[in-house]
């Protein structure tokens, strides 16, 4: 998970290297963006229908109606791109308005920050444990490798 988000995240900037500045000018920022649109882990969770429920896709238009008991699989890093939420979804922009609603590590980013502990809580009940590490990592990853590459394109010796 962690790997593949610091690898996804340079790998986008590789393509554009016009994002260096925008990584250095929030980090935090640009490591949410990044998560958003490319989550460190695929976000698939079962769930159970305690009673009749109808589920409504706007995207789509659609109304799916769950049975009691019935099973499901939701694929919460899809709603990462819910244009309900997120303004243009399919657009990379570090710092966007509901940048923290972000369903990578399964529950809100905004939500589970606000909990005492990385067991969760109320707000969030089910986040993933290594969530602020595993963005530390990716973040400190990226930032280690960009700067070494800045290193070596200053001392023009071309090789990393």
């Amino acid at each position: 998970g962690t790997s593949n988000l610091a690898y996804e995240t340079l790998r986008m900037i590789r393509k554009d290297p016009k994002l260096v500045k925008v990584f250095k000018a929030d980090p935090l920022a640009f490591m949410l963006e990044a998560a958003r649109i490319r989550p460190p882990v695929g976000g698939m969770n079962p769930v159970q229908y305690r009673k009749p429920t109808k589920i409504t896709f706007p995207s789509i238009g659609k109304t799916w109606s769950a049975r009691e008991g019935e099973l499901a699989i939701m694929l919460s890093s899809g709603a990462n791109h819910d244009p309900q939420i997120f303004k243009d979804p399919d657009d990379f922009r570090p710092g966007r308005e509901n940048a923290e609603r972000l369903l990578s590590w399964n529950n809100e980013w905004g939500d589970f920050k606000t909990c005492p502990t990385v067991a969760g809580c109320p707000a969030a009940p089910r986040g993933c444990p290594g969530t602020f590490l595993s963005m530390h990592i990716a973040k400190e990853t990226v930032s280690f490798f960009i700067d070494e590459i800045g290193k070596t394109l200053k001392s023009g010796s071309g090789e990393l």
